[in-house]
């Protein structure tokens, strides 16, 4: 809980960091007052703050009405603040939402230098970093291009003032691979043999090579992985050892049996030297390579058998280490016995168990092979793939946030620091705003920490339920980790009249708007009952408790209409004769049958076609829709997607 003062009638003392200001005249005079929660994150400055906002809890409202005030009240410039949104849509929605806001503030004093100011901020709103996050690095890289600095062919080269976006670039990057791969069998047979012996073929080799380069395009600096130490990402390999030729792994390898003093010897160099492994590094599992792209069962089953050739009992570290301490005993013991009279049973038992050892050591080497096979296909991949595309001026959608980077770091002796670039944003920027933050990625992140300034506070709204591109690199758990780190704002007897001031070290604040303005208390019931089983326990990648719950609003009147039922309707009878039908392939249009016989029941009931709703999975099925409502004289408006030559235009021409 926050330790907080609530100051009445007097002015904000500067030595509170976090503070809460009272609610003013315009936004209480709102048809639809401001909930406590949805106040607090509008008015709440001092801190960075997380927004943890369900859906239909207004966010949109809180954050445009937030960056109005800032803007008419504070008298910040609007192009002085960055708001990044997740779509181009929502960007333009916003952008209509707080220049209404603005005008609406400033229109209401009847005030000439107010006038003046909304004149001003009109004009800014053409400027203002209103965006995706592309798009913000889209307009990094028209001011800073000549910042960037790329390497191509082993040459630094500068990036064109003149480039264009190109919006598709997956044809260009698959007919790389497969010039990549062509070339590496002319130049690299080993390295090209490695890769079908593990794939199987050319296309499971470039849809694994493919998976891997997008994976990585999320990582910032992600070529230094591939220079440096990609053999160490993601527990790729172990590489804290080599397998040379009269080593103690190989002199371990041509022993048999443990029959001689001579063997014994060598098995008890062999088993220090895994003990020493063991305490240097801890074992991971040889398969964390298909952890990094998600390959399909195929592909997995081919790499495994690759890899686990030799079998391989799992055991945690400690164990490992308490086995092999014994067995050092063990073979000590026996190492000192005089007239070779050994156990030879209890040398066999170390024995195997000594070669599951040594088996280990074998897939981690064929893991280290795989990985520099990998490595050279990826960089070869990256140079060729940038290069074809920079000898036409194109970048793709990575190459803005990658390509953003390098404008605002440069290289000092071995170090990225920040560029003039990087100065820039962080003397321009009041405040930075993030809308739906669960689906921003690590790539992301990096570049807004960038071009933070000091003093610069993080205004981030989002709602981890609704993280639902994964599959574009998003990360969920930066969202997570700030929900679970930031300071959860409660205030007792909390009144929007009252200003309020904090003292808090914590990294941030989270507030929580649970109530949905959307929904009627039903809906809202049901969504918990589902979510909450479907996400226990964090079962769906996120966690659903009850600061995750939708809340239907105190201050909202709950509908008291009577509660509509839930009809399944499917094809097996015919509604309006209450015949069976035993053609299961007529089941499909039989259903459509059944969905206007329920209509029509309405319609006779008092109710209106404009009542009715239909949802399907795509717009093709509405043909068969329109063709049975026809058959009933049911109304039914859709927008008909039809190919070119089933269109009117087509139709016309001919």
């Amino acid at each position: 809980m926050l330790k907080y003062i609530v100051i009445i009638n007097v002015k904000l003392e500067d030595n509170y960091m976090i503070k809460i200001e009272k609610i003013d005249k315009i936004a209480a005079s709102r048809k639809h007052s401001y909930s406590a929660p949805q106040w607090q994150a509008i008015a709440i400055t001092g801190a960075d703050v997380l927004v943890a906002a369900a859906a239909g809890s207004g966010k949109t409202e809180v954050l445009s009405e937030r960056i109005a005030r800032k803007v008419a009240s504070n008298r910040w410039d609007v192009d002085r603040l960055l708001v990044l949104t997740f779509t181009t849509a929502a960007a333009k929605n916003m952008i209509v939402r707080i220049e209404n806001k603005i005008s609406e503030r400033l229109l209401s004093t009847n005030k000439e230098e107010d006038l003046i100011y909304l004149r001003k901020q009109r004009m800014l709103m053409n400027d203002a970093y209103i965006s995706t996050i592309d798009s913000f690095c889209l307009n990094i890289l028209k001011k800073f291009y000549y910042l960037v600095e790329e390497k191509i062919d082993d040459e630094i080269k500068y990036l064109s003032p003149n480039f264009s976006i190109l919006a598709n670039s997956k044809g260009l990057l698959n007919e790389t691979i497969g010039n990549v791969l062509e070339q590496l069998v002319q130049e690299d047979s080993n390295t090209t043999d490695l890769l079908f012996t593990v794939f199987g073929s050319k296309q499971n080799i470039s849809s694994y090579i493919i998976d891997l380069y997008y994976k990585l395009l999320n990582i910032p600096n992600f070529q230094n992985y591939l220079d440096e130490d990609f053999t160490k990402l993601n527990n790729l390999v172990t590489t804290n050892f080599e397998v040379e030729e009269n080593s103690v792994i190989d002199k371990f390898n041509k022993v048999s049996e443990l029959t001689q003093k001579e063997s014994i010897a060598t098995a008890i160099d062999f088993s220090k030297y895994v003990q020493q492994y063991l305490i240097n590094s801890k074992k991971e599992s040889s398969l964390d390579i298909l952890s990094l792209v998600n390959l399909d069962e195929a592909k997995k089953e081919k790499l495994a058998k690759y890899v686990e050739e030799d079998e391989v009992s799992i055991k945690s570290s400690q164990e490992q280490l308490e086995e092999i301490e014994e067995l050092i005993g063990k073979l000590n013991a026996q190492f000192e016995i005089e007239d070779n009279i050994y156990d030879t049973g209890l040398l066999s038992e170390i024995h195997v168990a000594l070669v599951d050892y040594l088996n280990y050591f074998k897939v981690t080497e064929k893991m280290n092979l795989l990985a520099r096979a990998i490595t050279s296909v990826l960089k070869k991949l990256h140079n060729d793939f940038i290069k074809r595309k920079r000898e036409n001026n194109f970048l793709d959608f990575s190459d803005l946030n990658h390509l953003a980077i390098k404008a605002l770091t440069r290289e000092e002796n071995g170090k990225i620091v920040p560029s003039e670039a990087t100065q820039y944003y962080k003397n321009y920027f009041l405040e930075i705003y993030v809308d739906e933050y669960q689906d921003n990625n690590n790539l992301q992140e990096y570049i807004l920490n960038l071009i933070r300034g000091e003093g610069v506070y993080f205004f981030r709204v989002g709602d981890v339920k609704q993280a639902i591109y994964g599959f574009r690199g998003s990360n969920p758990d930066l969202f997570e980790q700030k929900y679970n780190s930031y300071k959860k704002l409660e205030i007792d007897n909390y009144s929007e009249k009252q200003e309020y001031s904090f003292e808090d070290d914590s990294e941030g604040i989270c507030i929580v708007l649970k109530e949905n303005f959307r929904s009627d208390v039903n809906i809202l019931k049901s969504s918990n009952y589902i979510f909450n089983r479907l996400m226990g326990n964090k079962n769906a990648g996120v966690s659903y408790g009850e600061d995750s719950a939708l809340y239907y609003p105190k201050a909202k009147e709950k509908n008291s209409s009577k509660i509509i039922p839930t009809r399944l309707i499917n094809g097996k009878m015919n509604y309006f004769t209450g015949e069976l039908l035993e053609d299961k392939k007529s089941y499909r249009e039989q259903s459509i049958e059944n969905i206007a016989y329920e209509i029509l029941s309405g319609i006779k009931n008092g109710k209106k076609y404009s009542d009715y709703a239909i949802l399907v999975r795509n717009s093709t099925k509405m043909s068969s829709f329109k063709e049975v409502f026809a058959k009933y004289n049911i109304s039914l408006f859709f927008k008909e997607k039809v190919g070119f030559t089933e269109s009117n235009a087509f139709n016309i021409f001919v």
